[in-house]
């Protein structure tokens, strides 16, 4: 879900006109939706079909809400929620370090390979890197540049991304999506202070807005689907009342 939300706050093409989005991302191959991006004033919506969830930001309250329907329950990414995660990792990661001290040297040196040493611990699992590649594809009829886009050892995914003024968004959309590229960023600084790695992401960096994306296990790409005129539901803003708050982090 991460990785959608970083998506969405790459589509910063400038517009004077303050209207509702849709955004889709379907499959290449079948046509089938993957991700619904949806955005009415300073709101914002990311379905996951795969998930069977969504993700909303209010950008009045400055807060996201990681809703599971499976679950029935919401789990709140607020200020607060955020320093006490980050105390929580911070506390977690010293007692690694120490746990490691008590570790046979062999045993040790073994453990601090896999992190990329007690310095840097696990600097090399969860770097973030960008790779663009200078060459040109056509996507969902979009002329794009290559990219790939991986986080250490855990995911990589290639995009194709076009250049503002390509895909026209209100300035109210463009600024919904920045606020809550922003509170993102927020929480990665505060990850960051916590495990005592960089997690922060510039999204400029990637050269433009992905069109298309590719997980590196995903036989198929996506390609985006853009409907800058269509009228969005405020009920689609809203949580049941009977769902259970979880705390983020799970504990």
């Amino acid at each position: 879900m991460f990785r959608r939300i970083i998506t969405a706050a790459m589509l910063l093409a400038a517009s004077s006109a303050v209207a509702d989005a849709k955004l889709e991302y379907v499959d290449e191959q079948t046509g089938e939706v993957s991700t619904t991006i949806y955005i009415k004033g300073d709101r914002m919506r990311l379905d996951d079909t795969a998930g069977g969830g969504y993700t909303l930001f209010d950008g009045a309250k400055q807060e996201i809400l990681f809703v599971d329907d499976k679950e029935r329950t919401i789990t709140r990414m607020d200020e607060a929620a955020m320093e006490e995660v980050a105390t929580e990792v911070s506390s977690a990661m010293a007692e690694l370090k120490r746990e490691l001290e008590k570790m046979p040297p062999e045993q040790r040196e073994m453990m601090e390979r896999m992190m990329g040493g007690v310095k840097d611990m696990g600097k090399s699992m969860f770097e973030v890197k960008v790779e663009r590649s200078g060459k040109r594809m056509n996507k969902g009829g979009y002329s794009c540049e290559h990219v790939v886009y991986s986080v250490g050892r855990v995911a990589s995914t290639e995009m194709c991304v076009v250049e503002e003024g390509k895909l026209s968004l209100s300035r109210q959309d463009r600024a919904t999506m920045q606020a809550m590229n922003r509170q993102m960023q927020q929480f990665a600084e505060k990850m960051s202070q916590g495990i005592g790695m960089d997690f922060s992401f510039d999204p400029s960096v990637l050269g433009g807005f992905p069109v298309w994306m590719k997980d590196s296990d995903s036989e198929h790409g996506e390609v985006l689907r853009h409907d800058a005129k269509a009228s969005i539901d405020a009920s689609l803003f809203t949580v049941p009342k009977d769902y259970r708050e979880e705390k983020l982090g799970g504990n």
